[in-house]
């Protein structure tokens, strides 16, 4: 299957994808599936983009999120689609087991008429989200390099 209209439009670094089947493939095969899976996964990006968020609010676990980008990337050969595409599987990183039916804002400051009681303690949690953010993310920039070094041949 080809992916015939890879059109960057994100904000951010994200794309949106349209897929038109190319010879006798049918809407309802399972590659349609993963530009659904990114579709809704750019949305997420875009909507919650600063916040740490639940995994269970990803459209496909983050095993096949992975396997979702990898094949857009194996698609393109265009240098900025798969920096896109590498990002987004870095970003993973903001989604995270545990954290419950609210996302967590990492952004944005607390108002100041909170007690510093409150601030103090959410602050705590702020970090707490940040580090496994961040040590995910880590790890998530190392399986990018991978992968990029393994499929160097189809640059």
């Amino acid at each position: 299957m080809r992916f015939n209209n890879l059109v960057a439009c994100g904000r951010n670094t994200l794309i949106c994808i349209k897929h038109t089947p190319s010879g006798g493939e049918s809407a309802n095969n399972a590659e349609m599936d993963a530009t659904q899976i990114l579709d809704a996964y750019i949305k997420l990006h875009t909507d919650y983009s600063g916040y740490v968020v639940d995994t269970s609010w990803l459209p496909a676990d983050k095993a096949k999120m992975k396997q979702v980008l990898q094949q857009y990337w194996l698609q393109t050969t265009s240098a900025q689609i798969r920096k896109w595409l590498e990002d987004g599987w870095v970003f993973l990183a903001w989604f995270q087991d545990g954290v419950g039916p609210i996302p967590i804002d990492i952004s944005s400051k607390v108002r100041s008429n909170v007690p510093a009681k409150q601030l103090g303690q959410y602050k705590k949690i702020q970090n707490q989200w940040l580090e496994l953010v961040m040590a995910e993310w880590g790890v998530l920039q190392q399986e990018v390099d991978r992968f990029k070094q393994a499929n160097a041949a189809t640059n």
